[in-house]
């Protein structure tokens, strides 16, 4: 029996490693073709060389603070596969000093530009297409230290 996810496209941010990396190759064995991208090329390829599903995952460099480079992003998947169905933000960086006592005023924006900017940016880019479809799913994976108040998120 074909799933229901064959066919579908899926474009992953943050696709290199950890819930990104998890959930495209979760898509890919669903029968999903899946694009993932993330700063680190190599670090891209590596992980797509470790797939041994026959779903094939492809792979593209992207910033996710860079409007420009998230459009490099789409406009890649839309000339591999036509649409994009499925948008995974799972692009996200942490850092050390955490705490409002501790924390810089460049690393808040680096923080922002990432894990807020980033995920509006890739979403800004995949809309139009859902829109005009009227079909489509975005998933926006965050972590819990941003929403609750824990040494973890650096109270």
């Amino acid at each position: 029996m074909k799933s229901a996810l064959a066919q579908q496209t899926v474009l992953i941010t943050g696709g290199g490693s950890g819930i990104g990396w998890a959930t495209a190759q979760q898509f890919a064995a669903a029968g999903a073709r899946v694009i993932i991208g993330g700063r680190d090329e190599a670090k891209l390829r590596a992980a797509t060389a470790t797939w041994t599903g026959s779903t094939p995952i492809g792979f593209k460099g992207v910033n996710v603070a860079e409007r420009a480079s998230v459009n490099e992003f789409v406009k890649f998947a839309l000339d591999s596969w036509g649409q994009i169905d499925i948008l995974v933000n799972a692009a996200g960086v942490n850092i050390k000093n955490r705490t409002m006592g501790e924390m810089s005023p460049e690393q808040w924006d680096e923080v922002m530009a990432i894990n807020a900017t980033g995920a509006y940016n890739a979403m800004h880019a995949v809309l139009p297409g859902m829109r005009q479809r009227k079909s489509g799913f975005i998933f926006n994976i965050s972590s819990v230290a941003g929403k609750r108040a824990m040494k973890l998120g650096g109270i």
